[in-house]
C-alpha cells in the first residue's frame, strides 16, 4: 500500500490525493518489503562449536608447554647438573727427606681429569697454598703451579700414562723445598662440585724429618 509523503497516511493508489493533508497525486512512498530473517542452520552451529573447542584445546596445550618449560628451568636452576663428588685414595703420602715428599695416587671412582682437581697443602695447620696442573699436564713430568706456597717450594707431577690425560693409580706428585720438622697435610678438592674429595688409603698427613 502506498503512503503520503507529507503525512504518511495510507493512500488508495498512487494517483489519489491524500484524504488527510490533500497532498497532490504522486506524492507517496511505498515501504521496501523486508526479506525473511536469516535462518540458523544446525550444521553452522556445529562448525562454530567445533572451532571454539579447537581454540580452547590449542590454548590449553600452549599453556601446558609453557608451564612445563618454566618448571624444567626452575628445577635445573635449583638442583644444578647431576654431578657427584668422586671418592679416591692415596697409595702413599710421605716425606722422602727433610725437604721433600711424595704424594702417590691410588684410585678414583671416576676417570679424573687433572683440570678438575686442586691440591691444598697446609703447613702445621696453616694454609700453605694450593697445587694445580699446568696446561701441559699431558707431558711428564709436569711442573705444577704452587699458588701462594712457601718461598722456594716446587711441585712436579709424574704420569705413567700421559697420553690418557687422566690421573691413574701410581701417578704421583713430588714436593721440593719443604721445611724440616714440619707437619704437612694434603687435601684434594673437586672443582665441578666445589667440594672436598674423600681420600682413603694412606694418611693425608706427613712430617718432614728435622
Amino acid at each position: 500500500m502506498p503512503f503520503c509523503r507529507n503525512c504518511g497516511a495510507p493512500i488508495e493508489d498512487i494517483n489519489s490525493e491524500c484524504a488527510r493533508c490533500s497532498g497532490q497525486a504522486g506524492q507517496y512512498y511505498q515501504p521496501v518489503p523486508m526479506g525473511p530473517p536469516p535462518v540458523s542452520r544446525p550444521e553452522d552451529d556445529v562448525v562454530k562449536a567445533l572451532g571454539l573447542v579447537a581454540l580452547i584445546i590449542v590454548i590449553i596445550v600452549v599453556v601446558v608447554i609453557v608451564l612445563a618449560a618454566v618448571l624444567y628451568i626452575m628445577v635445573i636452576d635449583i638442583s644444578g647438573p647431576n654431578v657427584q663428588t668422586p671418592a679416591g685414595s692415596w697409595s702413599e703420602v710421605s716425606a722422602e727427606s727433610n725437604t721433600s715428599a711424595r704424594l702417590t695416587f691410588g684410585f678414583f671412582t671416576t676417570d679424573m681429569d687433572p683440570d678438575e682437581l686442586v691440591i691444598y697443602i697446609s703447613e702445621n695447620g696453616t694454609n700453605a697454598g694450593n697445587l694445580v696442573w699446568g696446561d701441559d699436564y699431558y707431558d711428564t713430568p709436569n711442573n705444577m703451579i704452587w699458588s701462594a706456597g712457601p718461598q722456594g717450594t716446587t711441585a712436579q707431577y709424574f704420569d705413567y700414562n700421559p697420553a690418557g690425560e687422566r690421573i691413574n693409580s701410581g701417578d704421583y706428585i713430588t714436593l721440593e723445598g719443604l721445611a724440616p720438622g714440619t707437619t704437612y697435610t694434603v687435601e684434594v678438592f673437586y672443582i665441578p662440585t666445589d667440594s672436598t674429595v674423600s681420600m682413603t688409603g694412606a694418611s693425608s698427613s706427613f712430617i718432614t724429618p728435622t
